[in-house]
């Protein structure tokens, strides 16, 4: 009893809900009513005159008008009408009709809205407007008393006719239950139809009409329905008696043409099933009822009903099967519920249908109808199942889906594609009646179905076939949608691929080879993949764009799986890299840039795969053939490269062409690179990548490619800096020549070789701009690398020796090419060859073996020395050209006076090497010497800073002879000092003296 009360409660609500929309109905009795008044005499209004005079007024007097934009006419304009929400506040007075229309009409003359372009109201303003409009048209005591009471008291005296149908009286049997009921029935019916033909009792009678109707059809439903009013025992006779009462609502209904009235007598028909026992009967008494609701919602175009029946089928039917008692077999009435439920799916999908053939679609409410319908049967269907259990779903999804089948062709017939806009979408198409609707749900039905029925490989092929079947459709009828859905059923198969069969693993064997168990899957799939792509036609529409991607980026993708697990991980990359190849030769002959895209990622890949696995793999079984992998990787890079530069102009846009030719060239010179550390000595490494690096400059130069010679100074910069790490500490010999010498000779040529041709090119403009100081990089980086060398090769003492010898050569060389980085490197080289003799090799005579290599050594070292002098007397100052930088001018001072520091560095040399050979007695006699020699050589040589030096070193030999040898030597050695140091300094002032005027010229 309570679940009953419930449920009456909830109908309540919702015909509450339903009554509440009606007032368009309500407008147009009161038009009725007016029509059938006393006819007016002229110039008296109509009561639909007075009634819409009166709204227009309110509106005009409570009308909120602060979102409107009104402006004030200047002068009187011819009247227009507009809306009531668009007019301003202001006050009248209540007048006549006739002064009620003249008033209102003068108002809206004075009043003009400023012209702007209105925003689309949103849904809840719309509908808000919609109820404004309707009730503007009747009082509101009028609408509560005259017509939802009158609705309200017949749905709950027919609900009480019903539950007195349901539960035994003492004193009445079956056929006494039923009589009480149809004399209510009658009696409704016939009061009804006498009050309708007073005017005052129009709604009052249709109210009662549809109860009585519908307290017939519960009666009839009672007497094979329900056990306690059960009269008629034959189910063919009740269904019979069923169908006659449906068959006479149906006449009714002809004859007043009132949607209220039926729309109350089968809501209450659907409520009076839905609160009877569950059983086969009680399933099939239903049907009737929906097919005259098909009939009278078609015949008038009443869409509202037929919506709100679709809706209340489905609803009572899931409250049937939920809450309501059952009655008889399970599994029977099950049966018989699937049929129900499939009749009412045709019933509700042909009016659909027919309302498809008429365009109703294009009234908003009856695009509802498909989705409910087709929400409903689906959704009850599988309750329903749910509660039975059984293990055959997969029949159910495999009906729905060709149900769903047949409606799309009879779609496609009955409102084709050509029918719709090219600018129409596929949700505007599908919401007016397209096959897209039906079709995507056939798919999506008929996929969970493969899956339940089907396992393995052969639920693989299912949905293949499934996917290639809506491919072929959509090819020969020329309809894309269908191969996007096509494309997301192959998308389905790929993700079960990715997620189950792939972690599932597993080997067969096939053609004597062992393969993984889903490989042959994956094969067939990029194969009808790859089938379908070629196929379609290059489109330019956005719609075309997806299954073409979906195709060929699939294949592509198997393709690179299938290798990635069967080919052996030595050879994976290689595998990779020449499955690009076809893929990029496709894309070009083709003029499909997505098969090139696809190229280069899978290039890309294998790249990456050979570099992490082949060269710098830890794997021995990986790495056991860089020959084969590398040189192999290599070539297939260069090869790319070699084919995008000899593509015609205009095969491929210029940047593309431009950045796979560099992209390539730059992959094949890493995987050279890393052959050659692989498979070369280590000393020899270097001295290889100086050859890769010298042929790339070359052909760099030749073919005018600025990205090659970037690689060869990248891979000279790698051989450099190798030298340093690798070879330098080495001690190997072959033919009695150390392996330094062997390695970095070669590398110092090819940089000094680098630097000249550079310098050739820029002098010839064929230089880019970051190459323009490479030049004077490539001059300074071979003059460490012999410093270098000679420390390593000659040893700590020797080493002073070759770097005075080699400062030398790099200041002729300098000044004989006009070369300041020449002569700058000259100048570094001796001050560290004076730094190291004064710090090593002089200051520490224990590191030598004797004296006399000692002596060797300070003078070959002082020689080199004062032969640099000699050299930059002779060149002329102003070598640099003046500069506004600040080291630059430094450098400029440095190179005027080269000679004087030569000459220092020399003589301060000169003088340490007396200091530590000569003995203390005879030490003021030698330096004196050496000041003489100086002054004689600065005459001769016209040397100026020679002859200032001599003099200094006189200066400090009279200096020591007085502080120093007067108190610290013998007799003999302080007399001997004195003489000699005497003779030499008269000996000087005479020259000085008698040849002044001689020397005038040297000075």
């Amino acid at each position: 009893m309570g679940t009953l009360i419930e449920i009456l409660l909830g109908v309540l609500f919702i015909r509450w809900l339903v009554i509440s929309r009606r007032f368009k109905e309500l407008d147009r009795k009161i038009e009725e009513l007016s029509s059938r008044s006393r006819g007016t005499q002229p110039g008296e209004a109509t009561i639909k005159d007075v009634v819409q005079r009166v709204a227009n007024l309110e509106a005009l007097l409570h009308e909120d008008v602060g979102a409107a934009a009104v402006l004030e006419a200047p002068t009187t304009t011819r009247p227009v009408d507009i809306p009531p929400g668009q007019i301003e506040t202001s006050s009248t007075a209540t007048v006549s009709p006739q002064s009620v229309d003249t008033a209102f009409r003068l108002e809206m003359s004075r009043r003009v809205v400023a012209p702007s372009i209105p925003a689309k109201p949103s849904i809840l303003a719309r509908l808000g407007r919609q109820i404004r409009e309707q009730v503007a048209h009747e009082e509101w005591e009028a609408i509560v008393g005259g017509s939802w009471l009158n609705k309200l008291g017949v749905l709950v005296l027919v609900f009480g006719l019903a539950l007195f149908l349901a539960y035994s009286l003492k004193h009445l049997g079956p056929a006494g239950r039923v009589a009480v009921g149809f004399a209510v029935s009658v009696a409704m019916l016939g009061w009804g139809v006498v009050l309708e033909r007073r005017v005052r009792y129009v709604i009052f009678a249709r109210g009662l009409i549809g109860g009585g109707w519908a307290a017939a059809y519960a009666t009839t439903y009672a007497m094979h329905g329900l056990e306690a009013a059960r009269v008629v025992r034959d189910p063919l006779i009740g269904m019979v008696l069923l169908g006659t009462v449906a068959a006479g609502m149906i006449l009714h209904s002809l004859h007043y043409k009132s949607e209220v009235v039926t729309g109350l007598a089968y809501f209450v028909g659907f409520v009076t099933v839905a609160i009877s026992p569950v059983s086969s009967f009680s399933v099939l008494a239903s049907v009737p009822l929906v097919g005259s609701l098909l009939f009278v919602a078609h015949q008038f175009a009443w869409v509202r009903v037929m919506v709100a029946g679709v809706i209340a089928t489905y609803g009572m039917y899931a409250v049937r099967y939920t809450l309501g008692p059952h009655s008889g077999s399970f599994l029977g009435d099950f049966v018989s519920g699937q049929f129900v439920l499939a009749v009412y799916w045709v019933l509700f999908e042909a009016f659909d249908l027919l309302g498809v053939a008429r365009r109703r679609q294009t009234i908003p409410l009856s695009q509802t109808i498909f989705p409910l319908n087709a929400c409903g049967f689906i959704g009850v269907s599988l309750l329903q199942w749910s509660s039975v259990g059984l293990t055959d779903l997969h029949l159910f999804f495999a009906a729905a889906a060709a149900a769903y089948l047949a409606s799309t062709v009879v779609r496609a017939k009955i409102r084709p594609p050509s029918s719709f806009d090219d600018n129409t979408s596929i949700a505007e198409r599908a919401l007016l009646g397209g096959y897209e609707s039906a079709v995507t749900i056939a798919v999506a039905l008929a996929t969970p179905g493969i899956f339940l029925r089907y396992s393995g490989l052969s639920l693989h092929v299912a949905l293949l076939l499934e996917a290639e079947f809506l491919f072929l459709a959509g090819l020969r009828l020329g309809q894309p949608y269908l191969r996007t859905l096509s494309a997301g059923v192959f998308g389905v198969s790929v993700v079960k691929l990715l997620l189950a069969d792939i972690p599932r693993g597993g080997q067969v064997a096939f053609a004597g080879m062992n393969m993984m168990a889903w490989t042959f899957a994956a094969l067939l799939t990029a194969v009808v993949l790859s089938i379908n792509r070629s196929c379609i036609r290059p489109s330019k529409k956005p719609l075309l764009l997806l299954p073409e991607l979906a195709y060929s980026y699939g294949a592509c993708a198997l393709l690179v799986l299938v290798l990635g697990f069967e080919i052996r991980p030595t050879y994976v990359g290689i595998g990779w890299l020449v499955l690009a190849f076809p893929l990029f030769e496709v894309g070009l002959r083709k003029e499909l840039a997505e098969f090139r895209y696809q190229a280069y990622a899978v290039a890309a890949l294998g790249f990456a795969a050979v570099v992490m696995l082949n060269m710098f793999g830890t794997r021995s079984d990986v790495v056991s053939a860089p020959w084969m992998t590398l040189g192999l990787g290599a070539i297939l890079t260069y090869a790319a490269a070699a084919r995008a530069f000899l593509l015609r102009p205009g095969r491929l846009p210029d940047r593309e062409r431009l950045l796979v030719r560099d992209v390539s060239s730059a992959g094949g010179t890493v995987l050279v690179t890393g052959l050659i550390w692989h498979v070369l000595p280590a000393p020899v490494v270097a001295v290889a990548w100086g050859i890769v690096s010298l042929l790339l400059m070359e052909l760099g130069f030749v073919l005018s490619l600025p990205m090659l010679r970037l690689q060869g100074n990248l891979v000279g910069a790698l051989a450099y800096g190798r030298l340093f790490l690798a070879n330098f500490t080495g001690t190997g010999e072959t033919a009695g020549i150390s392996h330094r010498v062997l390695t970095v000779s070669p590398l110092t040529l090819f940089f000094y070789y680098l630097s000249a041709k550079l310098r050739k090119e820029g002098e010839r403009g064929q230089l880019v701009a970051w190459e323009s100081g490479l030049s004077r990089l490539y001059l300074y980086a071979p003059a460490l690398l012999v410093a270098v060398l000679i420390r390593f090769e000659a040893g700590p003492v020797l080493a002073v020796v070759g770097w005075s010898l080699f400062a030398l050569g790099l200041l002729f060389v300098g000044i004989r090419w006009k070369s300041d980085d020449l002569r700058w490197q000259s100048y570094v080289l001796a001050l560290l060859t004076f730094l190291r003799s004064w710090a090593t090799n002089f200051h520490i005579p224990d590191n030598l073996a004797g004296a006399p290599d000692r002596v060797l050594i300070g003078a070959v070292v002082v020689g080199s020395l004062y032969a640099g002098q000699f050299l930059c007397s002779r060149r002329r100052n102003g070598g640099i050209s003046a500069a506004k930088s600040r080291v630059r001018d430094l450098l400029t001072q440095l190179d005027q006076q080269a000679a004087t520091m030569y000459s220092i560095l020399a003589t301060t040399l000169l003088t340490l090497l007396l200091f530590y050979e000569v003995s203390g007695r005879v030490l003021t006699v030698a330096w004196g010497l050496e000041g003489l020699v100086l002054l004689v050589a600065g005459f001769l040589l016209r040397q100026r800073v020679l002859r200032l030096l001599g003099l200094l070193l006189l200066g400090v030999c009279i200096l020591k002879v007085f502080v120093y040898d007067l108190r610290q030597l013998d007799a003999l050695a302080r007399i001997l000092s004195f003489v000699v140091l005497g003779v030499v300094l008269l000996g000087v002032s005479l020259i000085y003296t008698r040849y002044r005027e001689q020397l005038r010229r040297y000075l």
